[in-house]
């Protein structure tokens, strides 16, 4: 058999003995090798690619209002709304048709495994201040609306206008839902600085906000938690894989618009809320006092890059 093109009679012609004997050799060691790659090839199973199933979007919309603190007698601020409007606002999503949705139910519908009316609307309360007990409760209760709380550790039981541990277990007890608010509700003053120490610093810092509190109401109040929302909406593009990382699963900002199915949970999206302190049901253009939704008191945060 010829090697390397050559017939044996021009091989001897051009080669000594001994170098014609190692060309053979070495022709005879690759062939095995090239017959043992392709034996072997032959043998590994051909793995098909995961397929990510895509979960249509169904046309559903769903509005995800923020609260913070009421009064039924100091002036309203951006983080402050009349006890008695907040009534009428609840009245009014009734009136309307909308159907108010548990956090288990947005979730469930975001998988795609449940189905949710095309007017749907979710319900959540910021920071923990006392009077989401003493003044929204009693109406929530009334409408028999469920609800989620966003707590940060250094404000549950702080004191003063805080919500005590008693009164957050009742609300639990009663079916409300716990989210994570970070550790010290820091703002994006704060954030910014941590940042700008490095990126030890910096993760150091997220995994402290969003792991520890995270844990914290878990312990304590014997609920599972798997969302989160920014403080003051405010979000850089770190703290996403470290929140996914502690087992969040969805994400809360202030930005304008409505959710649907289709956003994205893991790939960089956040569920928009809004701020409702103020009015509920078309705006000014329907003649009404009490608008639906209108952007929280961050117009729009921005993402630091």
């Amino acid at each position: 058999m010829p090697i390397l093109g050559l017939s044996k009679s021009t091989m001897h012609a051009y080669f000594p003995a001994p170098m014609i004997k190692l060309t053979l050799l070495f022709g005879f060691l690759a062939s095995i090798g090239l017959w043992a790659q392709d034996g072997a090839a032959s043998d590994v199973p051909v793995v098909p690619p995961l397929e990510v199933p895509v979960i249509p979007d169904d046309g559903v919309r769903v509005a995800v209002l923020g609260y913070h603190d009421f009064s039924a007698n100091l002036p309203e601020t951006a983080m402050r709304i009349r006890t008695s409007k907040f009534r009428k606002q609840m009245e009014t999503i009734r009136q309307l048709g909308i159907t108010v949705i548990s956090l288990a139910d947005f979730v469930a519908w975001k998988k795609g495994d449940k189905k949710i009316p095309d007017q749907s609307l979710l319900l959540t309360f910021d920071d923990g201040w006392k009077s989401v007990y003493t003044d929204a409760l009693p109406v929530l209760r009334e409408f028999n609306y469920p609800y989620t709380l966003y707590l940060y550790k250094n404000y549950v039981d702080g004191g003063g206008k805080a919500l005590t541990i008693p009164m957050i277990q009742q609300m639990v007890k009663e079916g409300a839902t716990l989210g994570s608010h970070s550790i010290s509700h820091p703002y994006p003053l704060t954030v910014k600085k941590f940042r700008n120490k490095g990126e030890d610093a910096y993760d150091a810092f997220l995994r402290k906000e969003m792991g520890e509190s995270k844990r914290f109401l878990e312990a304590k109040f014997a609920t599972k938690v798997t969302t989160y929302a920014y403080p003051g909406g405010y979000f850089t593009p770190e703290m996403l894989p470290i929140g996914k990382e502690f087992g969040y699963t969805h994400f809360f900002t202030v930005l304008p618009g409505k959710v649907k199915r289709s956003t994205p949970d893991e790939s960089g999206g956040r569920h928009r809320r809004y701020r409702a302190n103020h009015s509920l049901s078309g705006g000014s253009r329907t003649g009404r006092d009490h608008q639906l939704a209108t952007p929280r008191h961050f117009r729009q945060p921005q993402e630091c890059r």
